[in-house]
C-alpha cells in the first residue's frame, strides 16, 4: 500500500484503529522518526509517529510527529491504549522532544485535529525543575468507549495515585471521577484505589472493573478490591461486594475478589472473580464465573470443585452464547474453549484438541460465528458455528459486538436528537411499533426502566419492530440512523 520506511526493519506499523467509515490511524516508524535525536541526548529516538490511511498509497499520510506509545491490545485482555470514541481516537503519546511523559492525546484523522488533551501528571521529570516544564508519565490505561460520548480511563497523579478518569476530548472536560482511596503514603504520594481490569463495553450505563473498597459496613471487605462501577459523572462510584464473609464465620479475613473484565450477556454483567481460597469455609469457591444485575452478585457456576480456580479469559458474546478459554486449572479445562447459553445453565466445553491444553486464544465474533486461534504448532485459525435452541437472531440480543457505530458526524459531543424529530406509532401499542425518521434506520434498541436492553433489531424491515414479546410497561426507544440517534418513550399495553 505504502512504503513508509525505506530501509532496515521497515515501518513496523501498529495500533490500527478505525477513526471513521473510510480511514484508520496507526503508529509507524520512518527514517525521520527513527533517526530523530531528542534534545539533550545523543542516540536515535527510534520513535513511532502518528499516521492515517484510507487504504491507498495517496491516502496514507503522516499526521503528527509525536512519540506514540504502546501499540494496542495484549492477548487475553481488554487493555487498549488506542480507543475510538465517536469519530475521534484517543491515544497515549509524548511530544517528540519527550517533555510531558505519556499523556492523553486525541485525533480526528487530520493534522489540525490532533493534539494533546491534557498533561495530567504535573510531577517534574527526574532531574528537571518546574521551570523546565518537563513532567512525568500519568500511566494511562484501561481505555473504554463510553457510548460514543466520553472516554473512561485510569490515570496517575502524585496527589491521588491511580484512579478512574473521564474525558470528552477537551482539557476542561478531562477530570478524575473519584479518589476512591484518599489515603496518602509516608512519601506524601496518594495510594490510589485504581480501576483496572475493566470491561470492554459499558453495562446499564456504567463501566465495570476492579474497584477499591475504602470503607464498608462489611468489615471483611474494607481495604480490598471488589467489583466497582461508575457512570463517569464526578463522584459516582459504586462497589458491589463479591465475597462477603458471613459474620458468623468469625474469621475477620479481608478477601480480594479480583474481578476480571466482563461482558453483557442475557441482560446481566458476566465476569470472573474469586470468592475465597479457604477450603474450611463452604462459601469459598476459588475463582469462578459470577454475574450481576448491577445491584446483586451471584455465583454462576462452580466448575472447579472446592477452592480450585476456573479463571476465564476473553469473555466473548457471539450468536446468542458467550465463550471463553480457561487460563489455568485442571487438564480438562486448561486453555480449552467453553460456551454458556444462559447465565443459569452450566458451561459446556467446546474443544478438546489436546489433553494437556488446547492453547485457544484470540476470540472474536464474526457475524454470529466465533473465530479463535491456537498457539500450538499448527498456529491455525478456527471457526465455531453454533446457535443455541430457540435463539432468534432477529431480536438482536446477545449477537455480540461487531459493527462499529461512529455516532454523529460532528464529533463526540453532539447530543442525540430529541423525540420531536421522531414519530413512533401507535403509542401505546400491544403488537408492533412503527416509526418514521425520513432516514435509513441502522438499529432499534428498546430498554426497560431499569436500563436493561429488552430488545434490539438491526436494520428493521418496513420501519417496524414487533414488541409483542415485551411485558406491559414503559420503555425507552433509541433509534439510530446514519446521521442521528433518536430517543422516545414507549408504552406497551
Amino acid at each position: 500500500m505504502k512504503q513508509i520506511h525505506e530501509f532496515g526493519d521497515g515501518s513496523n506499523p501498529k495500533g490500527f484503529t478505525q477513526v471513521n467509515e473510510k480511514q484508520f490511524v496507526f503508529q509507524a516508524r520512518s527514517i525521520e522518526s527513527e533517526t530523530y535525536v531528542v534534545p539533550g541526548t545523543t542516540a536515535n529516538a527510534n520513535q513511532y509517529w502518528l499516521w492515517v490511511s484510507d487504504g491507498t498509497e495517496a491516502g496514507t499520510k503522516l499526521i503528527a510527529e509525536c512519540a506514540t506509545l504502546w501499540p494496542g491490545q495484549d492477548n487475553g485482555t481488554y487493555f487498549y491504549h488506542w480507543m475510538r470514541v465517536g469519530r475521534k481516537v484517543f491515544f497515549k503519546a509524548d511530544t517528540k522532544e519527550r517533555t510531558i511523559g505519556g499523556e492523553l492525546w486525541i485525533t480526528d484523522g487530520t493534522a489540525e485535529g490532533t493534539h494533546l488533551v491534557k498533561d495530567i501528571n504535573y510531577e517534574p521529570q527526574n532531574g528537571a525543575t518546574p521551570e523546565d516544564g518537563k513532567t512525568r508519565d500519568s500511566a494511562i490505561d484501561q481505555m473504554v468507549n463510553f457510548n460514543n460520548k466520553k472516554l473512561f480511563f485510569k490515570a496517575w497523579t502524585p496527589a491521588t495515585g491511580n484512579e478512574p478518569w473521564a474525558s470528552d476530548g477537551t482539557p476542561e472536560g478531562t477530570y478524575i471521577i473519584k479518589d476512591t482511596n484518599p489515603t496518602v503514603g509516608g512519601n506524601g504520594i496518594g495510594n490510589g484505589g485504581n480501576m483496572t481490569e475493566v470491561g470492554q463495553f459499558p453495562y446499564k450505563g456504567k463501566v465495570y472493573g476492579r474497584g477499591y473498597v475504602a470503607t464498608s459496613d462489611t468489615k471483611s471487605v474494607q481495604g480490598t478490591t471488589q467489583l466497582g462501577c461508575t457512570n463517569l459523572e464526578p463522584g459516582d462510584f459504586k462497589i458491589l461486594e463479591v465475597n462477603v464473609s458471613p459474620a458468623s464465620s468469625g474469621t475477620g479475613d479481608r478477601i480480594n475478589s479480583w474481578p476480571d473484565p466482563g461482558v453483557e450477556f442475557n441482560g446481566f454483567y458476566l465476569f470472573c472473580a474469586q470468592s475465597g481460597m479457604n477450603p474450611a469455609l463452604d462459601y469459598n469457591k476459588g475463582g469462578e464465573l459470577h454475574y450481576t444485575d448491577g445491584e446483586t452478585v451471584w455465583l454462576q457456576s462452580d466448575m472447579a470443585p472446592g477452592v480450585l480456580c476456573n479463571w476465564v479469559k476473553e469473555l466473548t458474546v457471539s450468536g446468542g452464547s458467550v465463550y471463553w478459554w480457561c487460563d489455568a486449572g485442571e487438564l480438562e479445562r486448561r486453555q480449552k474453549l467453553f460456551r454458556l447459553d444462559d447465565v443459569k445453565s452450566f458451561p459446556v466445553r467446546v474443544t478438546n484438541f489436546d489433553p494437556n491444553g488446547d492453547q485457544v486464544y484470540s476470540l472474536r465474533n464474526l457475524g454470529g460465528n466465533l473465530l479463535f486461534t491456537r498457539g500450538d504448532d499448527t498456529k491455525g485459525l478456527y471457526c465455531y458455528s453454533y446457535r443455541k435452541p430457540g435463539f432468534d437472531p432477529a431480536a438482536g440480543i446477545d449477537m455480540g459486538i461487531m459493527d462499529i457505530d461512529f455516532g454523529s458526524p460532528t464529533g463526540i459531543e453532539k447530543a442525540p436528537a430529541t423525540s420531536s424529530n421522531l414519530v413512533i406509532y401507535p403509542n401505546p401499542t400491544t403488537d408492533k411499533l412503527y416509526f418514521a425518521t425520513g432516514e435509513e434506520v441502522l438499529n432499534v434498541k428498546i430498554y426497560d426502566l431499569s436500563g436493561r436492553l429488552a430488545k434490539a433489531v438491526v436494520k428493521p424491515a418496513g420501519n417496524s419492530v414487533s414488541v409483542s414479546s415485551l411485558s406491559k410497561g414503559i420503555y425507552s426507544v433509541v433509534i439510530t440512523s446514519a446521521k442521528n440517534s433518536y430517543n422516545s418513550k414507549l408504552i406497551v399495553k
